[in-house]
């Protein structure tokens, strides 16, 4: 038999950047909520839908695949970050900030302008507290299947 394997990977779990000012939470509270409501309204989005608890086990069962734990992974970069760790979090952050632009004030939206522009001293490029914290949970499952025949 072909062990084939399957992963599947929970939610949004939402990387860690840097120590935000109370008073500018948005870049992590604030776009952690608009993505947490993303994710409810694509799975509210098809016809029908149940809401269910997440137990990626029961799901692996329910459609074949054998539950085979669960593993978990730390990224842990302190700061000051440099290179491609940094062009990752100026990345991340543009991205949620397009995805997620619509639904913010105009006030709320300057910040990650702020923290994107290149010239600004207060950007994510010139500031040295900018630290990467990641965690992702992977649930692999195998299903049986007979090896293709040539």
């Amino acid at each position: 038999m072909d062990r084939r394997p399957a992963h599947g990977a929970g939610g949004p779990q939402g990387a860690r950047h840097r120590q935000w000012p109370r008073r500018a939470l948005l870049p992590e509270a604030g776009l952690d909520a608009i993505t947490a409501q993303w994710f409810e309204d694509v799975r509210a989005a098809p016809p029908g839908p149940k809401r269910e608890i997440e137990d990626w086990g029961a799901l692996f069962t329910a459609v074949g695949p054998d539950p085979q734990g669960t593993r978990s992974f730390l990224l842990d970069l302190p700061a000051p970050l440099s290179g491609p760790a940094l062009d990752h979090v100026v990345a991340e952050i543009s991205r949620r900030r397009g995805m997620f632009g619509q639904a913010l004030s105009a006030e709320d939206i300057a910040v990650p302008d702020r923290l994107l522009d290149p010239d600004d001293p207060a950007g994510l490029r010139h500031r040295p507290d900018v630290f990467l914290l990641m965690a992702r949970t992977v649930h692999p499952g195998r299903k049986d299947r007979p090896m293709p025949t040539c």
